[in-house]
């Protein structure tokens, strides 16, 4: 009797849950109260394995706006999911929304300096359906022909039946050390098996490949806004580098970012010497990929969020070194399908 008063007082006013969703799907919500030390709400409901959730909450319904609960985004990975919120105010209102974006991540390609120097795998092969697109995102030390290639930007990746076009590509060919991220896309891809080949970075380049399919964006001039970031200075042979590198944060050149688009970004570090350098994920973004030993490799990050505040999207990258000489970022944002 006490459960079936306590949701009783959560319907009349305590607490409301509505649903935004894209997909027509007999969506079934609980809420349970849970008493202890703080005050919680453990919300729980039906999900479609592979889509994106996030949770907004308002004190009062008179709110000109609503804030975002998840600290990332929520990945569905069977029929339900549940989210413990802790609730100190007499009262509080959900929306929980299904974005209508799909992230999937297909793989990640490797290649190591000293342990090789091809690409594993030298291929990634993927049956692409429907409209979703294909998104590439590269973090690497283009080694290139150093006598032609060496500062020159990195070539793009190719597809057996598609073609890649250049997101955010650098921007300029630098002068210093060739460390760079790259983010491509293939907006329209012919229904059918792709087989994609990273971009050739020269026996002395090493770097990792990441090819994701997104479903639910726009067909029609997907991108709405990018950015890149680049922190350099002079590699100081022996460590500690009293000027080390630790930080970088890309921000989109304008403000065109709307709520409900996807945004991905990608971070790349270079250094000799740590085996762990703690590569963080932005605060609200969810990973793709990180490697946090570069030894015989460069150091990156790899993320994506789905927007929740208009305007210019910023997302920062730290970790722990002492001989980082070198870091640049990446940021590019896609428009939802309908806008």
């Amino acid at each position: 009797m006490k459960a079936f008063l306590l949701h009783l007082v959560l319907f009349l006013g305590m607490c409301v849950v509505s649903l935004d969703c894209s997909a027509a799907a007999p969506f079934g919500v609980s809420i349970r109260y849970e008493r202890g030390e703080t005050n919680q709400n453990l919300l729980t409901w039906d999900t479609i394995p592979g889509r994106l959730y996030n949770i907004f909450s308002a004190d009062q319904l008179s709110q000109p706006s609503w804030s975002v609960l998840n600290s990332a985004l929520l990945v569905a990975e069977t029929n339900s999911l549940s989210y413990r919120d802790t609730n100190l105010v007499s009262s509080r209102f959900y929306r929980i929304k299904q974005e209508s974006a799909t992230v999937v991540l297909l793989g990640i390609g490797r290649q190591d300096w000293q342990a090789s120097d091809d690409w594993v795998p030298a291929v990634q092969s993927h049956a692409v359906s429907g409209s979703n697109m294909l998104i590439t995102l590269g973090a690497w030390w283009d080694g290139g022909d150093f006598a032609t290639d060496f500062v020159k930007l990195s070539r793009l990746p190719t597809d057996t039946i598609g073609l890649f076009t250049g997101v955010v590509t650098n921007g300029t060919p630098y002068a210093e050390d060739p460390v760079r991220t790259q983010i491509a896309l293939q907006a329209g891809p012919v229904p059918g098996l792709h087989a994609v080949t990273p971009p050739p970075i020269g026996v002395n380049g090493d770097g990792f490949f990441v090819l994701v399919e997104v479903g639910g964006l726009a067909t029609n001039a997907p991108v709405r806004d990018t950015g890149h970031a680049r922190v350099w200075h002079p590699f100081l042979n022996g460590a500690p580098d009293p000027n080390s590198i630790e930080t970088i944060t890309v921000s989109t050149d304008g403000t065109a970012a709307q709520v409900g688009d996807l945004a991905v970004a990608v971070f790349v570090m270079d250094n000799n010497v740590n085996s762990d350098i703690q590569i963080s994920l932005p605060t609200g973004w969810t990973s793709l990929g990180f490697n946090n030993e570069v030894v015989d490799n460069i150091g990156y990050r790899a993320c994506f969020r789905i927007v929740t505040e208009a305007g210019r999207q910023t997302a920062t990258c730290t970790w722990t070194d002492n001989t980082t000489f070198v870091a640049e970022g990446a940021i590019a944002v896609f428009k939802p399908a309908g806008q």
